[in-house]
């Protein structure tokens, strides 16, 4: 499915455009290696919306997280991911830092993931359906002994793996102001083997295709 020498050559042209010379950072280094991905991976997600008769999941949470390592590990690039990073200085360990997506923050969000990467695992025809929360989850930290909440706006240095998708988008009028709302759909990867995740070099690999609806205007 990755052609590997278009992967290496367009992970060193994004990382070199994102870094202008400087020692890449984990969020520029995991901007690049998923935009290589995603540029031979989309055309295969935007294939994959159902045919015909198919199953839909509403959820006001989904809680995938790192989406990274899921994909990676899936599409058998964890070693060549690696040996990418290991050229710019770094590991697969830079990415710790990277945040998980905050759509929601509990186990019915860890459900909903757990459905979407079956699905793709059987070659389930299901799209995920739900909100993509700004500030989905918080911060915590402990200040003068107390618990302190902030804000985790996990989207500010960007989310590589989805792709928002404007003809699919509508328009509400509520008076005084005009909300629209637009679908971005995230690419979440599985092999099928068996309907169990696998890493086998037998295995192939499909894609179950998350639409996040989210309201991104509300003006006039």
């Amino acid at each position: 499915m990755i052609d590997k020498d278009l992967l290496k050559k367009d992970f060193d042209e994004y990382l070199a455009e994102l870094t202008d010379g400087e020692k890449p950072t984990a969020p520029q280094l995991h901007d690049a290696l998923a935009r290589s991905i995603m540029k031979q991976a989309a055309p295969v997600m935007a294939k994959s919306a159902p045919k015909g008769r198919s199953a839909s999941y509403f959820s006001a949470e989904f809680l995938v997280g790192r989406a990274v390592y899921n994909n990676l590990m899936c599409l058998g690039l964890l070693d060549d991911a690696e040996a990418l990073l290991n050229s710019a200085g770094a590991s697969l360990c830079s990415l710790e830092e990277i945040e998980d997506a905050a759509l929601g923050n509990g186990g019915l969000g860890r459900l909903a993931a757990c459905f979407l990467d079956s699905a793709a695992s059987m070659k389930l025809p299901l799209t995920g359906y739900g909100i993509r929360y700004k500030y989905g989850l918080f911060k915590q930290s402990i200040v003068d002994g107390f618990q302190k909440e902030d804000a985790d706006d996990w989207t500010k240095f960007g989310d590589p793996w989805s792709k928002r998708v404007e003809k699919d988008a509508e328009t509400s009028w509520q008076s005084p102001t005009t909300c629209r709302y637009s679908a971005t759909r995230t690419a979440l990867l599985a092999h099928c083997a068996c309907g169990r995740l696998s890493r086998s070099k037998s295995s192939t690999s499909t894609l179950s295709t998350a639409r996040i609806i989210w309201k991104h205007a509300a003006t006039r």
